[in-house]
């Protein structure tokens, strides 16, 4: 079960859709036993960061909230409590992946404010390095996107002469990753995602 690292959003949540799709969870809301990332100080043992397994969702497809129980594997404690729908189908239509549409972007965009603060998950197959730092796990399979880190750092460069150079931002990002594994360190293309969708 490693742990996938990507450099931008897009990619992670393209490889969290085609990681979901292999796995058979086809709905595009969270299932039992999907791998979850919590995205907000949401108390004192759910935290940003916080890697969860989804137990139980309920959501009538209307309401900003939906009712979701996650299991912290660290702790061994489960949670009960009301999910931001309205956050998470933000994340996942920048996806361009899963079967939200513009309907969903409208409802994103016009969502009553909350009360209370409300739990905000993301699917957790794959982060990006940025996220993931602090973390460690038995085994990582980091992206191969290297020429795209330096590409992007050569065009902001162009732009900014104080930014990175590209080798040493790619260097970085390297680094980042590979130092999340604690025993097995892989590396994947970024075609495979694209095969498997």
């Amino acid at each position: 079960d490693p742990r996938t690292i990507a450099f931008t959003n897009r990619e992670r949540q393209r490889v969290n859709f085609v990681t979901r799709k292999i796995l058979g969870l086809g709905q595009p809301t969270p299932m039992p036993t999907d791998k979850l990332i919590v995205r907000n100080n949401f108390n004192d043992d759910l935290i940003s960061g916080t890697e969860v397994r989804c137990k139980r969702f309920e959501w009538n497809g209307v309401s900003r909230l939906a009712r979701i129980e996650v299991h912290d594997p660290v702790t061994n404690l489960s949670h009960s409590c009301d999910m931001d729908m309205a956050a998470f189908i933000n994340d996942q239509i920048t996806s361009q992946q899963d079967a939200m549409g513009a309907d969903d972007l409208a409802w994103v965009g016009n969502a009553p404010e909350l009360d209370e603060p409300a739990l905000e998950v993301t699917f957790g197959y794959c982060l990006t390095a940025h996220a993931s730092q602090g973390s460690e796990w038995g085994a990582v399979a980091v992206l191969d996107q290297v020429s795209l880190i330096k590409k992007i750092a050569k065009s902001t460069r162009e732009k900014d002469r104080r930014a990175l150079d590209p080798d040493e931002m790619a260097r970085r990002w390297m680094y980042s990753s590979v130092t999340r594994a604690r025993n097995e360190l892989r590396f994947a293309p970024t075609w495979w995602a694209k095969v498997t969708a």
